[in-house]
């Protein structure tokens, strides 16, 4: 092993981080830390070295740079700084020796906090600060360390998503139910490594993962999407897209945008401004749902109702906006998400500005892999 292995497995992988996350992140915790001094203050006019422990610079750390992280989550925040307190006050309470209370103080907060399943780092701090400082009021547990933990999880909420636009608490990033409200997986998750089997790995596993299970599932997700991306080539949505297309304007009326979906046989047209902007699309869906089938009429009556001249409607009336579009340099399996787990059947095309360029339909997703999969097998025959 060179020095220089040895030095770059001693350090560590860079994160693959931008000096912008790290910049922003360290500004974050920076934050956070003079928010809370200056709110605990403020509200019970104390000093802040008396309202601040240094486990809170260590949950800052998780809050803004890791904020993806199990450890991260609101409950473990509380529950920890809860269950490292009480353990600490107590050990310092009941252990004479400083050395015993304190290596008990933490395998209690450890304990507990695995049992509890609130595991945070700085609860260990937590539960040494009693010790250490020969705190024996229970008094401690409320205030500086429950204010604490509410003052940083408040913060966490506010910074990380009104600031720095990222979701806390994890679970709001979340999927919620299918595009079609049915129990089935995501047409995605229906091969390959599913939830169920990151389940069941995890539990085999029988450690300590810092990686929520959505954020796993992510990861494998992108994973597969590279390989498939290795293995197809360099296909790009400018390569597949359909270029001569049929388009309307917001005030086109609605009469007259049926007569093109039928004559054209397409599912939806994209409605563009004179820059040739996208400003949403008109679907079928669009024309069932305006003409209200849910009512006495019908389906056929009441879309004959809908397009009758005596309600004349544009089509920036019914168009669904905004409109989810593709730049065309996006390579072809960034799109397969929106084309399956999406529900979409079209996606339009679009430049730096917005401007339309084409349009891709889930046959030419379809038939872009399929050529992929073709010129691979060639390839190999031909090795």
């Amino acid at each position: 092993m060179t020095p220089r292995t040895l030095l770059r497995r001693l350090v560590g992988e860079r994160p693959p981080l931008s000096w912008r996350e790290r910049v922003v992140s360290a500004l974050a915790c920076a934050l956070a830390l003079l928010v809370a001094g200056w709110v605990g203050h403020a509200v019970l006019e104390r000093p802040p070295a008396q309202l601040m422990t240094a486990a809170m610079g260590a949950s800052a750390v998780l809050l803004f740079a890791m904020s993806h992280s199990p450890v991260a989550e609101p409950w473990p925040i509380l529950g920890s700084y809860l269950v490292g307190a009480l353990v600490g006050v107590s050990c310092a309470r009941l252990i004479p020796d400083p050395l015993f209370a304190a290596t008990l103080a933490v395998a209690g907060a450890v304990f507990g906090m695995l049992a509890l399943r609130c595991l945070h780092p700085p609860g260990g701090a937590v539960a040494l600060i009693p010790v250490l400082g020969g705190i024996h009021d229970y008094g401690f547990v409320l205030v500086p360390v429950l204010l604490d933990a509410a003052l940083m999880v408040a913060t966490g909420l506010l910074v990380n998503n009104a600031v720095l636009r990222r979701r806390y608490p994890g679970f709001l990033a979340k999927r919620g139910e299918t595009v079609h409200h049915h129990r089935d997986p995501l047409p995605m998750e229906r091969l390959g490594i599913t939830g169920a089997d990151l389940k069941v790995a995890l539990a085999r596993f029988e450690h300590f993962v810092d990686v929520g299970e959505d954020d796993l599932r992510e990861l494998v997700r992108l994973a597969g999407m590279q390989a498939v991306r290795r293995s197809v080539g360099e296909i790009r949505a400018a390569d597949i897209m359909s270029r001569d297309l049929i388009t309307v304007g917001p005030d086109a009326p609605i009469d007259r945008v049926w007569e093109l979906l039928r004559y054209h046989r397409v599912s939806a047209l994209p409605v563009i401004d004179l820059t040739r902007r996208v400003l949403g699309m008109v679907t079928l869906l669009d024309f069932i749902r305006h003409a209200n089938p849910a009512s006495p009429l019908g389906l056929r009556e009441a879309l004959k109702r809908a397009l009758a001249p005596a309600r004349p409607q544009r089509a920036a009336e019914i168009m669904t906006r905004p409109v989810i579009t593709v730049r065309a340099e996006q390579h072809v399996v960034e799109l397969v998400p929106l084309l399956s787990d999406r529900g979409l059947h079209r996606v339009p095309v679009v430049d730096a500005e917005g401007r339309l360029l084409g349009m891709i339909a889930q046959s030419d997703v379809v038939a872009a892999l399929y050529a992929g999969r073709v010129a691979e097998a060639s390839g190999a025959a031909v090795a």
